[in-house]
């Protein structure tokens, strides 16, 4: 029948057979995705531009949709922003395959960190005339890991210094030594003082 089958978000109308078609899947995606989806147009020379682009995208180039579409990333997003996007695309469009990349900023408001993904759609006579883009925020993930990095870091640290910082009381006599290499290496026993 054509649909993609029964799903419809919210606001997306299905047909009567309740599938929906290609141009409503792809207003679904760019409505109401949670990350900054794009279309980047490929000309004859290889020069991109913005076919189209979500509120994801405007954010991130705090700018309108009108002000994006058309243009070159580098003429329309932020330059810490922009200058990946084009070696990356290249990549894409040399490759024919698909390719995912992280970046991190440090902005006026704190360190940001997306993750991107470029498809690359072949043409009908050929060639890839469109990228599609999908960068999604992961400044949460990212700082989760890195604090998850640290304390296992401290751990191991910990764990390669404790040894020598843990020293054995003779109750009976009262003296305080460094556990012997036996020692250290069997399960500990609680000693009873009577």
């Amino acid at each position: 029948d054509g649909g993609l089958g029964t799903f419809a978000p919210p606001g997306v109308a299905a047909d009567a057979s309740g599938a929906i078609g290609l141009p409503e899947f792809y207003r679904a995606i760019f409505d109401h995705a949670e990350f900054a989806v794009y279309v980047l147009r490929v000309d004859e020379t290889g020069a991109c531009t913005f076919d189209d682009a979500n509120e994801g995208v405007e954010r991130i180039a705090g700018r309108p949709i009108a002000e994006i579409r058309g243009r070159d990333p580098a003429d329309c997003l932020p330059e810490e922003v922009a200058h990946c996007l084009p070696p990356n695309t290249r990549i894409c469009l040399e490759t024919g395959q698909s390719l995912s990349y992280e970046r991190s900023l440090d902005l006026p408001d704190g360190r940001v960190s997306w993750k991107t993904s470029l498809l690359p759609i072949p043409g009908r006579s050929g060639g890839t005339r469109h990228v599609v883009g999908l960068t999604r925020d992961i400044t949460r993930e990212t700082d989760l890991l890195d604090t998850a990095q640290h304390h296992a870091s401290l751990l191991q640290r910990l764990g390669l210094t404790l040894p020598s910082a843990i020293y054995m009381l003779n109750l009976r006599t009262r003296e305080i030594r460094p556990p012997s290499l036996s020692e250290a290496s069997t399960t500990p026993t609680i000693l009873n003082s009577s």
